[in-house]
């Protein structure tokens, strides 16, 4: 779902679509899923760019799995970089199934 002009959202089944990617023009990626197993296939590979966090959906003792500000502003400037310095790049925001942890980031 394109949320903003180049800045989508999906679940982490199109974030592997090499060909959903391409039509897009996506050369940077946010993958919130790491925590769910949620693999960023495309890292290392210099057409795409990988921001990867550490998320659940769920109650979590640990700092890392939160959505602080400080995670926030990572995000933001990340997305902002790459819309910046690119401008015909696009973004995508991915979490499992796209709807939680993406919409949030984005917001």
């Amino acid at each position: 779902v394109e949320v903003l002009p180049r800045l989508f959202i999906s679940a982490a089944t199109a974030a592997a679509n090499a060909t959903i990617l391409e039509q897009l023009s996506i050369a940077a990626v946010v993958n919130a899923a790491v925590a769910d197993g949620a693999a960023s296939p495309f890292k290392g590979d210099d057409a795409i760019e990988y921001l990867e966090l550490h998320l659940i959906d769920a109650d979590c003792p640990l700092p890392t799995c939160r959505l602080d500000p400080d995670r926030l502003v990572e995000v933001s400037h990340f997305i902002s970089r790459v819309l910046e310095s690119a401008p015909h790049a696009g973004v995508l925001v991915h979490c499992l199934r796209g709807q939680s942890r993406s919409a949030s980031l984005v917001l």
